[in-house]
């Protein structure tokens, strides 16, 4: 734990002196490079040890978190959105109601905006779309907050949370919610509820209001990210990771600048498992060939097929779990969530052990089955449908 504090408090100082943003109108949706989703299936499971892919395609997740919401959000007004953002909807641009209240809140005419946008918050879920909703929200809530109407503003930060799928962006807004709740006082006494109310009230110190609230998310992340970087097994370091991911990009939901320094973070995270664990489990392998070099001097008996079955099929584990790691490690580098960690090398080697050391183009093979009746006591076996192109495709 004591090796946190340095990062916690460099970071709280980033949190309050980094610069916030001039308005509360705008987008909390997350980047494309951070799906809802870390890992898909074809990344956890095991691949055949004949595969020579070694790049699983990246996740097409038709969702708010697939478009890099922030930078589009910027060009609201007539902007052409990706539609592949849009779960409910096969427009491509900002339905015109809540276009027009976002551009109310944009142009401070605050009363107006918020009676409007409260409004259309009242909707069905499947009215809009995640981008729609949380720039409506953002916008309506600011609105409410300049109108002095705080107990206004948590509803509709409240509101918009029930309407989202996203659930980073829903969490922004439930945070966000109880934080200006807070500035809804109590009775005429309540002075804390007044000062956070004229802080709120104000663009630049509403960010860093939110940037405080944060510090407890960032330790929770930095405490698991030392438990990520420390896995030694895939299972652990997926779990790990998982629970990483969803803690930046809670913070990155909230906070894009702080939540871009702690990405920077996990990608080196990330690099551990490849670096000191294929390793390892090549070297088992390579000793695993050796084992069954021998076994292959001795006359084969129809007795010893079990043996040599298990024993192949335990190169085959290793070259799996080597492989199954560089793919992993492979797609978090495309994602931009790992750093330059080579897998190519170990995803490579591991495929090179299928095949016999003597270079005779042969692969080592199960034993003890028949063809055509007859019993198959042979140990090797052509390689022709075994490709060497390995499937790498740079971030």
């Amino acid at each position: 734990m004591s090796r946190l504090l340095p990062r916690i408090a460099g970071l709280v100082a980033a949190i309050v002196l980094c610069p916030a943003v001039s308005a509360q109108v705008e987008s909390h949706l997350l980047p494309k490079e951070l799906p809802a989703t870390l890992f898909p299936a074809a990344v956890l499971k095991l691949p055949n040890q004949n595969s020579h892919v070694l790049s699983v395609p990246i996740v097409d997740e038709k969702a708010a978190s697939s478009r890099d919401g922030r930078d589009k959000a910027r060009e609201l007004l007539g902007l052409e959105e990706d539609s592949s953002s849009h779960r409910h909807s096969g427009a491509t641009k900002m339905p015109e109601q809540p276009a027009q209240i976002v551009q109310l809140a944009k142009s401070q005419q605050y009363q107006e905006a918020a009676r409007r946008g409260q409004a259309l918050l009242q909707q069905k879920k499947t009215t809009y779309n995640d981008f729609t909703w949380d720039y409506l929200g953002n916008a309506t809530a600011w609105a409410c907050i300049q109108t002095g109407d705080f107990e206004a503003a948590s509803r509709v930060h409240h509101l918009t949370a029930l309407r989202l799928n996203e659930p980073a962006v829903r969490s922004f807004h439930n945070r966000a919610s109880a934080l200006i709740a807070k500035a809804v006082p109590k009775d005429d006494q309540d002075a804390k509820a007044r000062e956070l109310a004229g802080k709120l009230a104000n663009a630049e110190s509403y960010r860093q209001q939110l940037r405080k609230a944060l510090l407890a998310d960032v330790k929770k992340f930095q405490k698991t990210l030392d438990q990520f970087r420390k896995a030694g097994k895939f299972d652990t370091w997926t779990s790990q990771a998982g629970r990483a991911y969803t803690s930046l990009r809670f913070i990155f939901a909230v906070d894009v600048e702080i939540g871009r320094q702690l990405q920077e973070e996990f990608a080196g995270a990330a690099d551990s498992l490849v670096v000191a664990a294929a390793p390892a489990l090549l070297e088992k392998a390579r000793k695993q060939q050796l084992v069954l070099v021998k076994l292959e001097r001795r006359p084969m008996k129809s007795s010893d097929a079990g043996r040599w079955n298990a024993q192949l099929k335990k190169l085959w584990g290793h070259i799996q779990e080597v492989k199954r790691i560089c793919r992993a490690q492979d797609y978090l580098s495309r994602l931009g969530l790992a750093g330059q960690a080579d897998t190519l090398g170990p995803f490579t080697e591991a495929h090179k052990l299928l095949f016999t050391p003597d270079d005779d183009g042969a692969v080592f093979k199960l034993t003890g089955g028949t063809v055509d009746g007859v019993l198959d006591m042979t140990r090797r076996g052509p390689a022709d449908d075994i490709s060497n192109d390995i499937v790498h495709h740079e971030r």
